[in-house]
Parts: C-alpha cells; structure tokens; sequence
C-alpha cells in the first residue's frame, strides 16, 4: 500500500495523499505490538513519502524552465546606446486600406 501511495504522491505531486499516508504510517508505527519488518518499514515511508513530494515538485520546476524557450541570435547590428539598428524608411510600405469586397467576396 506505501507503494502506490508513494507511486501516487511523485506522479501527481499530491500534498494531501503525502500528509494522508504519513497520517497513516505514524498510525501503524505508533501503535505496540507490531513486528519488526512493519515497524521498519512504517518508519521508513514516514520519512521517504514527503522526501519523494519535495524531489517531485523540485524536479517538475527544473524541467519546466527548459520548456519552450528557444535560443536567439545575438544582435549584430547595434547602435551606440543598445538599440537594435532601425529599417530603412524606403524598404517599409506604408499602410494601405483593404478592399473588403475583395477579401470578404
């Protein structure tokens, strides 16, 4: 059950299944009698369920600030002050007005 909890808890990054299953799992070790193999294994998902939410969400941020940007050629043409050389005002056509007629049929 620790398993799926913690399947559940890097996968869709789920506080409230982390918090549940840590609830559970000091439940189960908190509780005497229990044999050696459930008590180890309590302790241990009690720390490695929120261990496993931090490095879920740590890596999900890593991962997007490489989604989407695209690298840009640096500007060859710049002027004294930074400013990217402007067009020439003969190689711009001025605005015009469109026939609708035309584009609408």
């Amino acid at each position: 059950m620790n398993l799926i909890g913690l399947i559940v808890i890097v996968v869709r990054k789920d506080i409230v299944w982390c918090i549940a299953a840590v609830w559970i799992d000091i439940a189960i070790w908190s509780a005497k009698p229990k044999p050696s193999p459930v008590f180890i294994i309590a302790i241990a998902f009690t720390a490695i369920h929120p261990i496993a939410l931090i490095f879920a969400a740590t890596w999900k941020k890593l991962k997007k600030k490489d989604e989407g940007q695209i690298r840009l050629p640096p500007d060859d043409s710049t002027e004294s002050g930074g400013r990217p050389h402007r067009q020439q005002e003969s190689t711009t056509r001025p605005p015009r007005e469109v026939d609708t007629e035309a584009l609408w049929g």
